[in-house]
């Protein structure tokens, strides 16, 4: 990666830290962040390993990700005692499954798998899936729920790094 690529990453990681961490009791982790963290681990894993899969088909491979994803979220319910089956939900419950699974996680699979082979850079993409807090607080905005000024800076420092790279990017396709 590069040095701006770099100082991209880093913003981000700062955005995200000042949007998710309370900085007045570092001692304390909450259950969620602790989870987001390992979540954010595998998700980068997931990245980097992306161009290794080039030689696999776009929709072999999606598939591939998906049954994993399906087996190991199957196991972790059975071990919370958590596994569910809606059989007797109203149809929004359903509705909700669909969407959930096939616009939300193979959509989104499909759509960075296909961006990864075709050129877009795995920094790029990790970018761009740290903008996810970004648009939740947007959301909150939205029905009314302002952020904290840490919280905007945090925000502030994701859209910087997105928008380095980009320059980065249009700067190499100039070239």
């Amino acid at each position: 990666m590069s040095k701006p690529e770099w100082f991209s990453v880093l913003l981000a990681l700062t955005g995200l830290s000042l949007m998710t961490l309370n900085f007045s009791n570092l001692t304390e982790v909450n259950n969620g962040d602790a989870l987001i963290l390992v979540t954010a681990i595998c998700v980068a894993y997931h990245i980097l390993l992306t161009p290794f899969a080039r030689k696999i088909s776009t929709i072999t491979l999606v598939a591939i990700q998906m049954f994993v994803i399906s087996i190991l979220a199957t196991i972790v319910a059975i071990m919370r005692d958590s596994l569910w089956f809606p059989t007797n939900e109203p149809s929004i419950v359903w509705i909700t499954l669909f969407v959930t699974a096939v616009l939300a996680s193979a959509f989104a699979f499909l759509s960075q798998t296909f961006a990864q082979k075709n050129g877009v850079s795995t920094t790029n993409v990790a970018l761009i899936f740290s903008l996810e807090p970004v648009f939740a607080l947007f959301i909150d905005i939205m029905i009314g729920v302002l952020p904290s000024v840490q919280g905007f800076i945090g925000m502030s420092f994701i859209f910087l790094g997105m928008i380095i790279t980009s320059f980065k990017a249009i700067n190499h396709v100039k070239q």
